[in-house]
C-alpha cells in the first residue's frame, strides 16, 4: 500500500505551515499546501492524495466547497473542511467526511487525523475521534466496515 498522503488547501500561509507540520509529524505525505481551487485540483490530479484538508473560502468564496466535490467525484478522494464556516461547512457536507473547526487544535487534530486514516485504510477504527464533527459520508464508511 502507498503512504498515506495529504493534500492541504489553505490560503492562509501561517495556518498552511501549522497544517503541513502537523501531517508531517505523523509521517503522511503532506501534498501542497494550495491557496487556490484550480491549483488543488492539479495537485490531486498529479499526486491522488489519500484526503485532502480543505478551507472553505480560497480565492473565492466557497471555492473549497466545489473543490472536495469535484475531487471526489473525479477521483474518489475524501476531504474534510478545515474551517471556522460552521454552517457553511454543515449545508455543503455530501461530499465530504467532516470538519475541522478552526482554530484548530493541535493534539485533537492529529489524533483526529489518525483516525481518519484507519477509517479510509482499516475500516472503523478502534478509537474515538476527539474534535472533528462527523458527517454522513464518514459514518457511511464506518457502517460498511461493521
Amino acid at each position: 500500500m502507498s503512504k498515506f498522503s495529504v493534500l492541504i488547501v489553505e490560503d492562509n500561509p501561517i495556518v498552511a505551515m501549522m497544517l503541513e507540520d502537523e501531517v508531517s509529524e505523523l509521517g503522511y505525505v503532506v501534498v501542497g499546501p494550495a491557496a487556490s481551487e484550480e491549483a488543488a485540483y492539479a495537485l490531486a490530479k498529479e499526486h491522488r492524495p489519500s484526503i485532502a484538508l480543505v478551507d472553505i473560502d480560497l480565492d473565492r468564496p466557497q471555492a473549497g466547497v466545489s473543490l472536495a466535490e469535484r475531487i471526489y467525484k473525479d477521483f474518489e478522494i475524501d476531504s474534510v473542511y478545515v474551517s471556522g464556516q460552521t454552517s457553511t461547512a454543515d449545508s455543503n457536507c455530501e461530499y465530504v467526511l467532516g470538519l475541522f473547526e478552526k482554530p484548530v487544535m493541535n493534539e485533537a487534530f492529529t489524533h483526529d487525523l489518525a483516525w481518519l486514516k484507519h477509517l479510509l485504510e482499516d475500516g472503523t477504527p478502534d478509537f474515538e475521534p476527539r474534535s472533528i464533527k462527523l458527517y454522513s459520508r464518514a459514518r457511511e464508511l464506518q457502517t460498511q466496515d461493521s
